[in-house]
């Protein structure tokens, strides 16, 4: 899910409004169809997240509008263990708005009522809120950080596939927005991922416009001297649908030469 180009950069240079900006046109797209709600959630609350680590209490409130949507969402799809943990993440950050005498958060507690399972597995990381709050700064080492345990927990099957894919691009999109040639390598990986996932599930339109991207990326690497990623980018241009090979193409004509001829025997 990418996001608006400019809130993207803004949000690289550590903009909490750039942040919330990007939560409110993930909620958008989610609202009127133009990406999956559940990918939508994910981004919202990635991008929520990283807004919260200033400590302010708007942005914790919006961290908690996010959570309990999600809750909601996962009430409808029946999966009530999922209800629960978003539901003792929206307590543990309303507990922490009512230690800083927020009264509605303190209202939405006693609407949420007492926790049916033991809240000690909410109680704030300390490690984690660290590198997300440098990750909110534009912190590139932070943000690698992010993006790998994304693709880690991907690899190890410890999370969903989308949700593991959407957190990971997010993170390296905020890398590559600064130029940095370590995530847009990062990004290009994430979006060749992203199409496998995507041609496997059946949504070949999605899978195109990973593979588009990808594409271009390797392209933009290679134009700039990382000639290391030329092997990369033979593969994909020959090894692809035509059509996002194409698409990519009208963008980067740069592309064509490492388009094979196929002639007949």
């Amino acid at each position: 899910m990418r996001g608006d180009v400019d809130l993207i950069q803004q949000a690289a240079s550590g903009s909490v409004a750039a942040h919330l900006g990007l939560v409110d046109l993930a909620i958008a797209a989610g609202a009127d169809g133009s990406v999956r709600r559940i990918e939508a959630l994910i981004a919202a609350e990635t991008w929520a997240r990283l807004a919260a680590t200033n400590g302010a209490v708007p942005e914790n409130r919006t961290l908690v509008g996010v959570l309990l949507a999600r809750a909601d969402f996962e009430a409808e799809r029946c999966a009530p263990y999922n209800v629960q943990w978003y539901e003792g993440e929206a307590r543990r950050v309303l507990k922490l708005l009512a230690a800083l005498d927020d009264h509605e958060a303190r209202q939405v507690l006693d609407e949420l009522g007492p926790t049916a399972d033991n809240d000690n597995h909410h109680e704030p990381d300390v490690a984690v809120h660290t590198t997300l709050a440098a990750a909110a700064r534009g912190d590139l080492a932070a943000l690698a950080s992010l993006a790998e345990e994304a693709l880690d927990l991907l690899k190890s099957g410890g999370s969903d596939p989308l949700e593991a894919l959407t957190a990971g691009e997010l993170y390296a999109r905020l890398g590559a927005a600064s130029g940095d040639v370590s995530h847009m390598r990062r990004l290009a990986g994430i979006m060749l991922k992203r199409a496998e996932y995507e041609y496997r599930e059946g949504s070949h339109a999605l899978g195109d416009s990973a593979t588009t991207e990808a594409t271009i990326l390797l392209s933009i690497l290679v134009d700039c001297g990382d000639q290391s990623m030329g092997h990369w980018l033979n593969l994909l241009v020959n090894d692809s649908p035509m059509a996002p090979v194409a698409v990519a193409a009208s963008y980067r004509p740069t592309i064509l030469k490492f388009i094979e001829t196929k002639g007949a025997c």
